[in-house]
């Protein structure tokens, strides 16, 4: 894949603190795990730990951080296509699946999601 803008893992971050907000709460072990897993995404995954970070610091609400995101993708649509699309949705199902539980309000979130961002 080629090198992204830094503010579309921007948006990756605010959103992964949406998809784990959904659900009313923010738990530290989904929390931990989403760093975890932005970590190894290289000095961009660090890119969205800072936006999640700041999500968390200003207690945004979820359809705050949503709308963040989705910004940041719209305003770089060029650079998001099918692929990069795809890595966004699969970093998103391999933080859903770190804690080895899927609740239903968190398939509902991804399907929205997958919508919204094919809809950019």
């Amino acid at each position: 894949m080629e090198a992204l803008s830094p503010l579309l893992y921007s948006g990756l971050g605010s959103i992964i603190y949406a998809l784990i907000k959904f659900d009313g709460r923010m738990q530290s072990e989904e929390s931990l795990n989403a760093r975890l897993i932005l970590l190894d995404q290289g000095p961009l995954g660090v890119q969205a730990i800072h936006s999640f970070q700041l999500c968390e610091h200003y207690r945004k609400s979820v359809e705050e951080a949503y709308h963040s995101a989705m910004n940041c993708f719209v305003s770089h649509k060029k650079e998001l296509n099918h692929e990069v699309k795809q890595y966004f949705i699969g970093v998103m199902k391999k933080i859903v699946k770190s804690d080895n539980r899927v609740t239903r309000k968190e398939v509902e979130f991804l399907k929205k999601f997958r919508e919204d961002l094919h809809n950019i």
